[in-house]
């Protein structure tokens, strides 16, 4: 599939429209958090997420959206002609509100398939943003004050094999913790959110991950992280755990049980997505169902 001309001056039209309003309104940054998407056997419950954002960003001019993966089911994608550009991506997040920048990190079932052609796709897309596995980077939230996001390659980090496990072989572990060890420790920015597929606590189906927990938590805690934004698990859920609020948004187009977790504040099996809106002295998180109807709302200050 390629990207046609009367396409890409859409959604740059649309995309110069979204920044300029956002810039117009009262000093915040607003976005949307989405994971879990991609699905063609699940597509009208993504349709209806899918317009429940459009009705906020409509509403409210959202900055960008999140994803945070297995943004395409079962096998991830073959290549950036791959219809599923088209028939999951660029069809169903149609909206002109939506048509804003989408920072994007890659989920298990992305890994499945040609994860270069995710990071690639973002040459022919006005919209789609992911310079590479992992990577970051910063928006105004205000004159004064920054948001920084962290976005990860979880699904290299997490031992999914008995190899792995034992080993820890084909995991890219040392280079990218590193990599963001570093990155937190040189960031000013008033705002400290790191973004990954893999949840670090959960109230799903799939729950905690042991690996993230011994990993990512010492680094969070360390440079004073705000927020873990994360999908993996197909539900809505809100876990403060020693400071850190972790937010599973992972119900883009299908909803799983939920259960009992220490540090619960919110969860939820059910469609939908999250929306955030950062201000110099706090920061709003809202939980959105299918229908558009406000779920949760945490505050973090």
């Amino acid at each position: 599939m390629t990207l046609s001309r009367r396409r890409f001056l859409i959604g740059a039209s649309a995309l110069a429209f979204c920044t300029t309003s956002r810039a117009a309104e009262t000093a915040s940054l607003s976005f949307l958090v989405l994971g879990d998407w991609g699905n063609p056997a699940r597509r009208e419950d993504q349709m209806r997420v899918a317009k429940a954002m459009a009705d906020k960003a409509q509403a409210v001019p959202q900055q960008f959206v999140l994803s945070v993966g297995d943004n395409f089911y079962g096998s991830g994608v073959d290549g950036i002609s791959d219809q599923q550009w088209l028939t999951s991506f660029e069809e169903i997040y149609a909206s002109p509100a939506l048509q804003c920048p989408w920072y994007v990190v890659l989920g298990n079932h992305d890994h499945r398939g040609n994860q270069q052609a995710e990071i690639d796709y973002g040459l022919t897309s006005p919209r789609w943003r992911m310079p590479s596995r992992y990577y970051s980077f910063v928006h105004d939230v205000s004159r004064t004050a920054q948001a920084e996001l962290f976005c990860l390659d979880t699904q290299s980090l997490v031992a999914q094999t008995l190899l792995e496990k034992l080993t820890g072989y084909g995991l890219d572990r040392g280079a990218q913790i590193q990599w963001l060890d570093q990155a937190l420790s040189r960031s000013t920015a008033r705002w400290k959110i790191v973004v990954g597929h893999h949840p670090v606590f959960s109230a799903g189906s799939h729950g905690d991950t042991a690996d993230l927990i011994a990993l990512l938590k010492p680094l969070l805690l360390e440079h004073g992280v705000h927020a873990y934004l994360n999908g993996h698990d197909h539900s809505l859920s809100c876990i403060e755990d020693e400071g850190i609020a972790y937010f599973t948004s992972g119900a883009g187009a299908e909803a799983r049980p939920v259960k009992p977790h220490p540090g619960t504040v919110f969860s939820e099996a059910r469609t939908g997505f999250l929306a955030a809106c950062l201000k110099d002295e706090s920061a709003e998180f809202d939980f959105i169902g299918d229908d558009g109807s406000v779920l949760f709302k945490k505050t973090i200050a």
